[in-house]
């Protein structure tokens, strides 16, 4: 699981040599980044607190899972 605070914005570049499509689709979040060709980077932001499944539409073994704490928490 990776941390972040409310508010961030995460820069997810495909430095892999395969295309990608990085997604998240639950009630409190919705993000598609579309066919992410090499070198493509796009930006994700976490408005909300809880937790994410960011995950891949082509790949369905590669994930990422978030978890958002409040922007003031240490």
């Amino acid at each position: 699981t990776t941390l972040f605070r409310s508010g961030a914005t995460v820069l997810i570049e495909n430095d892999d040599r395969v295309t990608h499509h990085v997604y998240v689709d639950q009630p409190d979040m919705k993000f598609d980044s579309g066919e992410q060709s090499v070198g493509k980077a796009v930006a994700m932001r976490f408005d909300r607190e809880g937790h994410f499944a960011v995950r891949c539409a082509i790949h369905p073994t590669m994930h990422l899972d978030v978890t958002v704490v409040p922007a003031g928490s240490p």
